[in-house]
C-alpha cells in the first residue's frame, strides 16, 4: 500500500447571525493507495481472477470490498503486458477501476511503476 499526507486548508467564514469565525486551521489526511497484483496466467490457476462468482468476476468482488474500506482511497490493479490480460484489463476499465501494466517477469518494479504514475510514494510504517 500507498500513503501520501494531504494539506487541508479551513478559512475563516462569518458565521450568519451571530458575528462568531471559524479559526483558520490545517487538518491532514491520510491519503491510501491499494496496489492489487493480478494475472490471467498464475500456474495454479490460470485466469481465476476472471472466474465468475455470484455473477461477477472474483476481481471484481475483491476491489468493490476495498472500495468500501474507510482507510483506502484509492485502487490500482498491476498487471502486465502480456496479451492475455487484456479481457481482465477491458473489465477493470470498463468498471473504472485503475489499471497500471508493466513488467511480466519483475514483480517488485510492476509494484513501483504503479505507484509512481498514480502519485504515490512508498509507505514508511
Amino acid at each position: 500500500m500507498d500513503v501520501d499526507k494531504e494539506i487541508v486548508d479551513v478559512h475563516e467564514v462569518p458565521v450568519q447571525g451571530i458575528g462568531i469565525k471559524r479559526k483558520h486551521t490545517m487538518v491532514e489526511i491520510n491519503k491510501t493507495t491499494a496496489i492489487i497484483q493480478a494475472r490471467m496466467l498464475s500456474r495454479r490457476c490460470p485466469g481465476k481472477v476472471m472466474r465468475e462468482v455470484v455473477g461477477k468476476p472474483l476481481i471484481g468482488h475483491m476491489l468493490d470490498r476495498l472500495r468500501q474500506s474507510k482507510h483506502i482511497s484509492d485502487c490500482v490493479v498491476a498487471t502486465s503486458v502480456d496479451s492475455s490480460n487484456n479481457p481482465l484489463c477491458d473489465y477493470l476499465e470498463k468498471n473504472n477501476f485503475k489499471v497500471f501494466r508493466g513488467s511480466e517477469d519483475h514483480v517488485l518494479e510492476r509494484f513501483y511503476r504503479a505507484a509512481k504514475k498514480f502519485g504515490g510514494r512508498p509507505w514508511s510504517g
